[in-house]
C-alpha cells in the first residue's frame, strides 16, 4: 500500500507538469489532442490503481481480475500508448527529415483510438466480451490507420537510411497490431488460455518497451551532443556520442529474446519462455550499459574538449 501511494504521487506531480504543458502549448493541435486524451486515461488509470489498492489493503468490495485488466489496457494503450503514438507524428518524421503526417489521419487515428479504448473499459468493467471484441477491432484498426500513415510520411523522406533503430520501430508497430489481434481472439474464446500471457508479452515488451528502446537510442544521444557543448563551441557530433556496437549487439539480443519468449509462451515450452526472459535481462542490461556508455562519452567530451567528440556543427 505505501509503495503503490508513492507510486500514484509521483504519476500525479508527472500528470500536473503534463497539464502544464499541453495547457501551455501552441501548434500541433493533433499532437496536443493526442496529449490530453492520454492525460485523462493516466488519470483513470491511477483511480483504477488505487481501488486495487483499497481491495488488497481494505477489503474493498470489486471485480478484481476486471479492475486488473481494465488497468492494465488503460495504461498502455490509452496513456502510454496514446502519448507513443502522438508524439511518433512529430519525432519520427524529425529523424528521418520527413513531412510530418497528415493532420486529419492523425486526427481520425486518435478518434479511433479512442474509442476502442472507452468500449474496451465498458465492455471489461462490465464483463461483456462482445463490447471486448468490437473494441479490439476498432483499436486494430487504428493501429493499422497509424502505421499506413506514418510508412506514408517516412516514404517521402530527405535522409534516405533510416537508421536500425526504425527496424525496432516496425517490430513495435508489428507487436502493437499482433497484441490487439490477439486480445480480439480471446475476447471471442477462439484461442487457448496461455494466449492471455502472450498477449501481456506482445503488448509490453513487444509494443512499449520496444518502441521506446528504439526513439531513445537517437534522443539520448542527440541530447547529449547539444550539452556537450561549451562556450565558444558548437555541440558535439551525434555520432561521437553513439555506441553503435552497444546498440547494435542490444537490438540483435532484444529481438532475439522477444521471439523466443513469444515462440515459449505461445507454444506452452516452459524452459524456452525462461531462455527468452534470460535473454530479454540480457538485452535489458546491454541498454543500460549503452546509457552509461553515452554518459561517459559526454563527461569526456566536457572535460578535454577531444576534436573527435566536439566538433562545430550547424
Amino acid at each position: 500500500g505505501a509503495g503503490a501511494v508513492a507510486v500514484a504521487a509521483a504519476l500525479a506531480i508527472y500528470a500536473w507538469l503534463l497539464f502544464e504543458n499541453l495547457r501551455r502549448a501552441r501548434g500541433m493541435a493533433a499532437i496536443r489532442a493526442y496529449g490530453w486524451a492520454a492525460l485523462a486515461c493516466l488519470v483513470a488509470t491511477l483511480a483504477l490503481a488505487l481501488a486495487l489498492v483499497l481491495h488488497y489493503a481494505l477489503g474493498l468490495a470489486l471485480d478484481r481480475g476486471a479492475i486488473a485488466a481494465a488497468h492494465l489496457g488503460l495504461a498502455a494503450y490509452g496513456f502510454m500508448g496514446l502519448l507513443a503514438l502522438g508524439l511518433s507524428c512529430f519525432l519520427l518524421p524529425m529523424f528521418a527529415l520527413a513531412p510530418p503526417p497528415s493532420e486529419r489521419l492523425a486526427k481520425g487515428t486518435l478518434v479511433l483510438a479512442v474509442m476502442g479504448i472507452v468500449l474496451f473499459m465498458v465492455g471489461t468493467l462490465l464483463n461483456q466480451p462482445p463490447v471486448v471484441a468490437t473494441a479490439a477491432a476498432i483499436g486494430l484498426a487504428a493501429a493499422c490507420l497509424h502505421v499506413f500513415m506514418m510508412e506514408r510520411s517516412l516514404g517521402r523522406r530527405l535522409r534516405p537510411p533510416l537508421g536500425p533503430a526504425f527496424l525496432l520501430v516496425r517490430v513495435s508497430w508489428g507487436c502493437l497490431m499482433a497484441s490487439l489481434a490477439t486480445g480480439l481472439g480471446l475476447a471471442l474464446d477462439v484461442l487457448p488460455e496461455n494466449a492471455q500471457a502472450l498477449f501481456v508479452i506482445l503488448l509490453v515488451p513487444g509494443w512499449l518497451v520496444t518502441f521506446l528502446a528504439a526513439v531513445l537510442q537517437r534522443i539520448v544521444p542527440f541530447l547529449a551532443s547539444v550539452h556537450a557543448g561549451g562556450a565558444g563551441r558548437g555541440p558535439g557530433l551525434v555520432s561521437a556520442m553513439t555506441p553503435g556496437r552497444i546498440l547494435a549487439a542490444h537490438r540483435i539480443l532484444h529481438l532475439a529474446a522477444l521471439a523466443v519468449l513469444v515462440a515459449g509462451v505461445g507454444a506452452g515450452i516452459g524452459w524456452l519462455a525462461r531462455a527468452g526472459a534470460l535473454g530479454a535481462l540480457a538485452a535489458a542490461l546491454l541498454y543500460a550499459a549503452f546509457f552509461t556508455a553515452v554518459m561517459l562519452r559526454l563527461r569526456g567530451g566536457r572535460s578535454d574538449g577531444r576534436s573527435d567528440v566536439l566538433q562545430p556543427t550547424n
